[in-house]
């Protein structure tokens, strides 16, 4: 299984990142999850964060293992330069 490293936006305001495992289809696994704060973009938005990860002014929540959300709660998901993240986000022991 390959994992690759998502933002992904859910319903009431989440925006996690993290590892994306959507191989059930009756719930998505965000593994080695962070909530994204504060964007920290100076209004580049999400697609900067995608491709450059994380700035200095961005705030990052302490990981969590695993977050499972049912696919019909998640508004979006954006796909993320594994390397810009690399430092941020645990690779999962699978």
């Amino acid at each position: 299984m390959s994992l690759g490293v998502e933002i992904v936006i859910a319903q009431r305001g989440f925006v996690w990142v993290g590892y994306v495992d959507d191989s059930d289809p009756y719930m998505t696994k965000i593994i080695n999850a962070r909530c994204i704060r504060i964007y920290g973009t100076q209004n580049l938005g999400l697609e900067h964060l995608t491709d450059n990860g994380p700035t200095k002014n961005t705030v990052l929540d302490a990981t969590a293992k695993c977050i499972k959300i049912h696919p019909l709660a998640i508004v979006a998901r954006m796909e993320c330069n594994v390397n810009a993240w690399k430092n941020h986000i645990q690779t999962p022991d699978l």
